[in-house]
């Protein structure tokens, strides 16, 4: 997947691919720079 910026007080969708599974993880840059702890979900 490509890198996904997205404004203040906004959202955004990634499509996957149908065939995806196992486990989506991410991380983000908050308000003061700093990368949050990973994230991660099933598939």
């Amino acid at each position: 997947l490509d890198n996904l910026m997205v404004a203040p007080k906004s959202s955004a969708q990634q499509v996957l691919p149908a065939a995806a599974s196992g486990t989506l993880s991410w991380q983000s840059v908050n308000d003061y720079g700093a990368i949050t702890p990973a994230r991660s979900v099933s598939l």
